[in-house]
Formats: C-alpha cells, structure tokens, sequence
C-alpha cells in the first residue's frame, strides 16, 4: 500500500516540477536523477524490510532495518560483478569456420 501512496506522491511532484520553471535544464536534470534516486533507495528499502518482517518502531527494528538494506544493496552490486564478468567472458563472435 505504501508502494502505491509514494508512486503517487512522485507523480504529483513531477508533474509540479514540470509546471515550476526550476532554471537551467542542468538543475532540472539533477533534480530528477536525485528524485529517481531517492524514490528508489524507499522503494527497494520498503521491499526489504517488508520481506525480512523488520519492525520499525524500535530504534533497534530500524538499525536491522538499515543493516539489512545494506547487505542486501552489497549482493546486488556482487551480482551486478558477476554478471558483468561472465558477459566479458562470452564469446560474442559466435563458430567461425571458414
């Protein structure tokens, strides 16, 4: 549900950054990389925390929280690593006879 009211809050907020004019196209674009960003960063925490049944409420809940995120955030980029290194070591030229 949470999911949703944000999606929607980002939205609106586009929608009024696009009306408001914010100056120069440089500012405007790192505005919305940092929004993306930012959207990202609650939306993939959100996940892990709902997944990984994390309270909240406590100050100790949110560190678990946070370290959670964090190592989930440290095996996406290892995955990132190796998927990265096995498509380097593919053969992109395919059987040559000839």
């Amino acid at each position: 549900m949470i999911g949703w009211i944000l999606l929607i809050l980002f939205v609106v907020v586009l929608v009024v950054i696009l009306k408001i004019n914010i100056g120069d196209f440089k500012y405007k674009t790192y505005f919305f990389l940092v929004l993306f960003f930012l959207v990202l960063f609650i939306f993939t925490f959100v996940k892990v925390v709902n997944a990984n049944s994390v309270d909240l409420t406590s100050a100790s809940g949110v560190f678990s929280g946070v370290k959670l995120y964090f190592i989930w955030l440290g095996h996406a980029f290892d995955n990132v690593q190796v998927l990265t290194g096995n498509a380097v070591r593919m053969n992109w030229f395919g059987n040559s006879t000839g």
